[in-house]
């Protein structure tokens, strides 16, 4: 060491030798915001916004909050969010702002949510305070084209019920289950794609043997206490509380602008809705039956596997799929093959870049392939990962150090 070095290099050395992992993942942070940042005023190019969006936040304007709520049919969405546009109506700004912000706010949850479960499935010493590895990974979730585009450019809340969905998964894995079904409820309100992970909960209640069921009672209690503002504003409670069976019904098409097994030339809706619909069903029963089987092997880090399995099963699958259901499997299969199991990396490769070419109708108004050729990798990809999990299940393949470390590691 150079003993002629001035006051402001051992200061400098100071700062990096005890603060360097820190200042990275805020440099990080502050350049996954400058982008939202740059994103969320752009509204040329998500055709939802002027479709849906504005036109729904001008009838609350014209009607007033009370009165629109009280409507129940302004939007497609449940109350919880029809609450927040109605709030929106009487901003004085562009409804983008708002709405751009609340869900940008909530993409920063999902990856600090992520930081913990990455904290807490990968054992890793704590630096000045942070585990940096699990920092990196997390920060760098922000990346993820579903999540970079969604909430800023697209000016969607996909991460508004994901990050409430995520926290539940969290606590889950944390065996913290009234608060793992508490959130998971919340997200439920906002959204019914959160129950793609009610799968791998009712899994976990049937192999671990250790809660009740009275917890999953906060599922259903959200959904009531999510109606109650249109209620009380006036509203039918028959048509709120069915406003998630009327979205079942569809939009009358078998998948839209996603490559699932229906872009393989499937696209007889009114032929396929029913037979999907109960197909999906049986993989889950099937999958039900096969971990209880091996339900030795259900661990920590086999859960947060299956949790984004199960996510993408239901958007492979399903009749009636957006590009945009997918969400948190596009968050949770990367991450779980960065950490534990880089074998298969290449599935949670494909699985990212068929969303970036998906959002590139957004960014470059095209997509450079035909989702049928892309439905090909993606089908394939997603095969890969259930062959994958049924063979680490029966003990002929493995993941790796860190995930079984991750399974014995105490909370």
């Amino acid at each position: 060491m150079n003993k002629k070095q001035n006051f402001a290099d051992r200061f400098l050395y100071y700062i990096i030798d005890n603060y360097l992992y820190w200042i990275c993942i805020a440099l990080i942070l502050v350049v996954s915001l400058v982008i939202r940042i740059g994103f969320a005023p752009d509204v040329a190019h998500t055709s939802d916004y002027h479709d849906y969006l504005v036109p729904w936040v001008e009838a609350y304007r014209w009607l007033g909050a009370r009165a629109g709520l009280a409507q129940n049919n302004i939007t497609t969405y449940y109350i919880p969010y029809n609450t927040f546009l109605a709030l929106v109506s009487n901003f004085n700004c562009e409804p983008w702002l708002p709405i751009a912000a609340v869900s940008i706010f909530f993409d920063y949850v999902i990856a600090f949510t992520t930081y913990g479960i990455v904290a807490l499935l990968r054992p890793e010493k704590k630096v000045k305070g942070l585990y940096p590895g699990a920092a990196f990974i997390a920060s760098m979730t922000l990346f993820l084209p579903e999540m970079l585009f969604n909430s800023s450019l697209a000016k969607q809340c996909d991460s508004v019920y994901a990050a409430f969905a995520l926290l539940g998964l969290y606590f889950l894995l944390k065996e913290k289950y009234g608060r793992a079904y508490f959130f998971l409820g919340i997200g439920f309100a906002f959204k019914l794609q959160a129950l793609f992970l009610m799968p791998v909960f009712l899994l976990v209640y049937i192999a671990k043997r250790n809660h009740s069921v009275k917890y999953m009672l906060w599922v259903p209690a959200w959904y009531l206490i999510g109606g109650l503002p249109a209620i009380l504003c006036g509203a039918d409670p028959i048509g709120v509380y069915k406003i998630y069976l009327d979205q079942t019904n569809g939009f009358g098409m078998i998948s839209m602008n996603i490559p699932n097994i229906y872009k393989l030339g499937l696209t007889d809706y009114a032929l396929l809705e029913s037979p999907g619909l109960w197909f999906t069903f049986a993989i889950f029963v099937a999958a039900g039956a096969y971990c209880y089987r091996h339900q030795e092997k259900i661990d920590r880090v086999m859960i947060y596997y299956l949790a984004g399995w199960c996510v993408w099963t239901c958007v492979e699958f399903l009749p009636d799929m957006h590009e945009r259901y997918g969400f948190m499997a596009s968050v949770i299969i990367p991450v779980f093959m960065l950490v534990f199991n880089r074998k298969y990396l290449w599935s949670a490769v494909v699985l990212t870049f068929c969303t970036l070419f998906i959002y590139g109708y957004y960014v470059i108004e095209g997509n450079p392939f035909p989702l049928p050729v892309e439905a090909v990798a993606y089908t394939a990809a997603y095969l890969a990962v259930t062959v994958n999990i049924a063979r680490i299940l029966n003990g002929k393949e493995m993941l790796s150090e860190a995930a079984e470390a991750g399974a014995c590691n105490a909370d």
